[in-house]
């Protein structure tokens, strides 16, 4: 399996999520495709305040950025992770997910 290595300049496009613990705001940078040809996200880079859990979400933002460079499907990554009983992403990176489907959508 292979790596999608991507170029030092891509497109990009910046969101804010809200999230429930302590009612924290932090912004999302999402890159884009990079190929010229793709509209898939490849990156996602996260910006707040320090805390403990900005940590926790940029290590998961990490992550989900090698997943989605592997070829893994936002969707599957999306369907993998925690909901909540009302079916709405009960983790930060749940919230980042769902965003940017919105975003894109």
């Amino acid at each position: 399996m292979n790596r999608h290595v991507l170029p030092n300049r891509r497109p990009s496009l910046t969101f804010g999520v809200e999230h429930g613990i302590g009612g924290k705001h932090s912004n999302f940078t999402v890159s884009i495709g990079g190929d010229g040809e793709s509209s898939d996200v490849r990156e996602v880079f996260v910006s707040g305040p320090q805390s403990p859990l900005l940590d926790l979400v940029r290590d998961s933002a990490i992550l989900l950025s090698l997943a989605l460079q592997y070829g893994c499907p936002l969707e599957t990554i999306r369907h993998a992770l925690t909901r909540d009983d009302a079916d709405q992403p009960a983790t930060v990176i749940g919230s980042v997910v769902a965003g940017i489907e919105e975003v894109l959508a």
